[in-house]
């Protein structure tokens, strides 16, 4: 499958024609990456790629389906006394806004 990279300024999303990528915010800073993964696999299922950031990171499931069935069940939980606050990748294939053809607004965040 072809591979697209998007580089923002902080980060990297990875989007392919299969892979479907997940935000998820609210975690503690302090968080570390290895106990991270763990939830994440042990609440949402098997994942191909962790990414983590200040507070927030980027996971990506092989299929759609399988990120749609870990984010109902992600959004369920807390993490390390935090809801968790999780989303479709906002530059993912299956983002909502590009099934309709509407074009994402630009950020106001400076």
């Amino acid at each position: 499958p072809r591979e697209l990279f998007i580089k923002p300024k902080r980060y990297r999303v990875q989007i392919s024609e299969n892979k479907t990528t997940l935000y998820i915010g609210n975690i503690s800073e302090n968080v570390k990456s290895l106990s991270l993964r763990d939830f994440i696999v042990q609440h949402g299922g098997p994942i191909v790629d962790l990414s983590v950031k200040s507070g927030f990171c980027f996971v990506t499931y092989k299929t759609f389906q399988e990120a749609e069935v870990a984010m109902a069940k992600l959004k369920e939980e807390q993490f390390d006394g935090n809801n968790l606050k999780v989303q479709l990748a906002s530059r993912n294939k299956h983002d909502s806004r590009a099934r309709s053809g509407e074009v994402a607004k630009p950020s106001k965040t400076l």
